[in-house]
């Protein structure tokens, strides 16, 4: 039971740390990121290709939590996240962004990432 401990609070601490990198882009702006003045700018490109991974590898940590400790937050949009995580994986790593509907990623990076680290208890 430990290991499953040791490994959740690890999870947990992936999940954390990837909400603080979230915070970064979303210091920006929602206008810079959704509709950049140039989206060919290089730097406006790593913002959104950054935003995209830090969604899919939360999913991911996500994914992994022990079902048990899931069911006892019964208020997370875990499907929610598994969806938006399941859309990107989709787009893949396509280099043209016309695929994706950065507004979604946005809400992700703005809102339900940071919703689900408070829900947790783990900010």
């Amino acid at each position: 039971m430990s290991g499953d401990f040791d490994r959740t609070d690890a999870l947990l601490a992936d999940i954390r740390d990837l909400v603080r990198r979230a915070e970064f882009i979303v210091r920006r702006g929602r206008e810079s990121f959704v509709y950049p003045a140039d989206p060919g700018d290089p730097a406006a490109r790593s913002r959104r290709i950054e935003g995209r991974a830090i969604v899919v590898e939360a999913q991911a940590a996500v994914h992994e939590l022990p079902t048990a400790f899931r069911d006892r937050y019964p208020l997370v949009a875990w499907e929610k996240l598994r969806f938006l995580a399941d859309y990107l994986a989709a787009a893949g790593t396509a280099r043209v962004d016309a695929d994706v509907d950065y507004g979604l990623v946005w809400e992700a990076l703005a809102v339900d990432l940071p919703r689900l680290v408070s829900q947790l208890g783990i900010r």
